[in-house]
């Protein structure tokens, strides 16, 4: 929003809250650099087959965009089935990038990376785990992983939390 206009609306928006929640707006914004605006929505998702419900439902919805970001992508029952998806929305025109970490996915056989690299999506594994495979310039460590768990789909929706791509959770 131009800044006139996000202005107007904090002003609206915040003139009765407490001071508390006024200087946790305050903050918020301050941190990010965006004002907080009205529209936006948060739900909670209390379990593992409820979220990966969730994630698939948006994922399939997909129109333009699949950012995937996780530490674990197994391919088990979960595993397949979110693959799946991914590699059809690729057939389909979406813009599918996955980032998985070279550790989190040792036990994963590399076909089941490659079937959804070879679909066109744009797989990036972590730090990989054979130093030589790092990418060159950086100072390789075992330990540095990524352990982030989120998607983004269409630049709209998102799921972060503690859940990895596989059925243990």
């Amino acid at each position: 929003l131009p800044p006139k206009k996000a202005a107007a609306l904090l002003s609206k928006r915040w003139a009765k809250a407490a001071p508390n929640l006024k200087e946790m707006a305050a903050l918020e914004e301050a941190a990010t650099g965006v004002p907080l605006i009205p529209g936006n929505k948060v739900t909670l998702l209390f379990d593992g087959p409820a979220t990966m419900r969730e994630m698939m439902e948006a994922a399939k919805a997909a129109k333009s965009t699949i950012n995937l970001e996780t530490y674990i992508f197994d391919r088990d029952e979960i595993g397949l089935q979110f693959a799946d998806i991914l590699v059809e929305k690729r057939k389909q025109g979406v813009i599918v990038n996955v980032l998985y970490d070279s550790v989190g996915t040792i036990g994963t056989p590399k076909e089941f990376f490659d079937r959804m690299r070879n679909a066109g999506i744009n797989m990036i594994e972590f730090n990989p785990v054979n130093p030589a495979d790092a990418v060159k310039g950086g100072k390789w460590e075992l330990n540095n992983r990524d352990h982030r768990k989120l998607m983004v789909v269409d630049g709209r929706v998102a799921f972060t939390g503690g859940l990895n791509i596989s059925s243990t959770y």
